[in-house]
């Protein structure tokens, strides 16, 4: 079995939480758009980078005997983390980032996160990525 956490690439949908921060950030920053509409900001997620990922698939087919693995980045981060980099970058007010009740989701869990050392181990992956740069 395989277990995947969230896996990001450019190729992504727009309802997905880090492009619609991207965009949406983008929009305030060419004044289309007054601020950022978001629920919990404090909820945190292991975030990798797919094509990292599909790396780690491949190696799993080459195994002699299947196994279970978990393919995540191993850390975890904050929304807030995501939204005040975005904003930083692109000199937005956090004033702009609105928190509205409406979009929190009730059975949210605070923070997920997963280890890969097994994967690194047993596949030889390397995984050394981080989602923010700092």
């Amino acid at each position: 079995m395989i277990c995947l956490y969230l896996a990001e690439s450019y190729l992504r949908n727009e309802n997905f939480v880090v492009k619609k921060v991207i965009r949406e950030s983008l929009e305030i920053s060419l004044n289309k758009k007054d601020d950022l509409k978001v629920g919990n900001i404090d909820i945190k997620r292991d975030f990798g980078y797919t094509p990292k990922y599909v790396e780690a698939m491949y190696l799993m087919l080459q195994q002699e005997t299947a196994s279970d693995y978990l393919v995540c980045s191993g850390q975890s981060v904050s929304l807030k983390e995501i939204i005040y980099y975005v904003f930083d970058r692109l000199n937005i007010s956090k004033s702009k980032c609105i928190i509205d009740k409406t979009l929190y989701r009730p059975s949210d869990i605070e923070d997920i996160y997963g280890t890969n050392e097994k994967a690194k181990k047993e596949l030889n992956w390397q995984y050394d990525l981080n989602f923010l740069p700092f």
